[in-house]
């Protein structure tokens, strides 16, 4: 984490996204293009693709119970506020 949104953004774009699939990348490129954040297909992409490699990395079906409990939980309202609907560019 850093202070600077576009620092973040730039670092997810050229050192994160790149290790990514590249198949899975183009599906959530093409999803966020037409700002359909609400397709469950996203979340699925961002699940196997983003979070298991570089936010808890672990196999989806390894995650304890206290992560879905938070994800379940979360404010979607606020998280996107404070950081927008896509894990590869701040709103700030």
């Amino acid at each position: 984490m850093n202070s600077s949104v576009k620092v973040c953004n730039d670092y997810v774009n050229s050192v994160l996204a790149p290790q990514m699939n590249p198949k899975a990348l183009a599906e959530i490129r093409e999803i966020e293009k037409n700002k359909d954040f609400a397709n469950p297909k996203y979340m699925g992409l961002l699940l196997t693709e983003f979070y298991t490699k570089f936010v808890y990395r672990y196999p989806v079906n390894e995650w304890p119970g206290y992560i879905y409990k938070y994800m379940g939980h979360s404010n979607n309202k606020i998280y996107n506020l404070m950081q927008g609907p896509s894990e590869f560019g701040g709103s700030c």
